[in-house]
C-alpha cells in the first residue's frame, strides 16, 4: 500500500503541478477563459492530492494550515490585511494597536513554527493501518467476513461497511436511543451528503461498486481525516463480524 500510496501522490502532484503552470501562463497572457477551464480539474488534483497525503500522514492538513501561516505572517501578506488609525488623526491609539497587534504576530508566528517543528519530528502513525483497512476490504468483497465496524471514539458514532449484491454499504449508526443525525450534526451531513451519502428511512446510506476499491477508501479517507480530523492521537477501533 505504501509503495502505491506514494506512487498515487507522485501521479496527482505532478498533474497538480503542470495545471498549475499552466493557469498561471493563461492569466500572464489574459487569456481568462483557458484558466477558467484548467480550474476544475486542478481542484480536482488538489483535492485527490489532500486524501492520499491524508492517508500518508493524518496531520497532513494541520501542517499546511502552519506553513501557510508562517509563510503569510514572515511575508506581510498578513499584516496588509489589518487597518490602523491615520497617523495624523490618532496617533497614541494607533501606536498602541500597532504594539499590541505586533506582540500577537509575534507570538503567533513562535507558536506555529513550534508546532510545526514537533509534527514534522512527530513519527508517522495513522489512526487506522491502510494495509489491514485494504486487507479487510478485500476480505468482505470475498465473503470471508460479513462487516466491518470503525468505532468514531468519544463520538458515539460507527461506520458500517457490508456487502449487499454487487455493492458494498457505507453506513452510520449509533449504538443507543438518538438518531444518527444527532450525532453527525448540520455541519457533517451536508460534507457526507456531497459523498453521495443519503437518508434511507432513519439509516444514513452510501452505496458504492465492490469494484471501486479505491472509491471506497477515498471515501473512508475523507470521513476520518477531513470530515471528522482524526489524527494520529486519536485511535479507531476496528471490528470485524466473521
Amino acid at each position: 500500500m505504501n509503495s502505491n500510496l506514494e506512487l498515487a501522490i507522485e501521479y496527482f502532484q505532478k498533474i497538480y503541478d503542470d495545471l498549475e503552470l499552466e493557469i498561471d501562463k493563461s492569466i500572464a497572457v489574459y487569456d481568462f477563459e483557458t484558466a477558467e477551464i484548467l480550474k476544475k480539474s486542478f481542484f480536482y488534483a488538489r483535492n485527490k492530492l489532500m486524501i492520499l497525503k491524508g492517508l500518508r500522514n493524518p496531520n497532513h492538513s494541520r501542517i499546511e494550515q502552519l506553513k501557510r501561516t508562517i509563510s503569510s505572517i514572515e511575508s506581510g501578506e498578513y499584516q496588509k490585511r489589518f487597518d490602523f488609525p491615520e497617523k495624523n488623526m490618532f496617533p497614541d491609539l494607533r501606536e498602541r494597536m500597532i504594539k499590541r497587534f505586533e506582540e500577537k504576530t509575534s507570538k503567533t508566528l513562535f507558536e506555529s513554527k513550534e508546532e510545526l517543528k514537533l509534527l514534522l519530528k512527530t513519527p508517522l502513525k495513522n489512526s487506522i493501518d491502510n494495509d489491514t483497512l485494504i486487507v479487510l476490504l478485500e476480505d468482505l468483497i470475498l465473503d470471508e467476513i460479513t462487516k466491518i465496524e470503525l468505532e468514531i471514539k468519544n463520538e458515539n458514532i460507527y461506520v458500517q461497511l457490508f456487502p449487499v449484491g454487487k455493492l458494498i454499504f457505507l453506513k452510520f449508526i449509533t449504538k443507543n436511543s438518538n438518531s444518527i443525525d444527532y450525532y453527525l450534526g448540520p455541519f457533517r451531513i451536508p460534507k457526507l451528503k456531497e459523498l453521495g451519502f443519503r437518508f434511507i428511512e432513519n439509516d444514513f446510506i452510501l452505496k458504492m461498486k465492490m469494484s471501486n476499491l479505491q472509491g471506497i477508501i477515498e471515501v473512508l479517507a475523507i470521513i476520518i481525516f477531513d470530515i471528522f480530523r482524526i489524527n494520529s492521537d486519536t485511535k479507531m477501533n476496528v471490528i470485524v463480524h466473521s
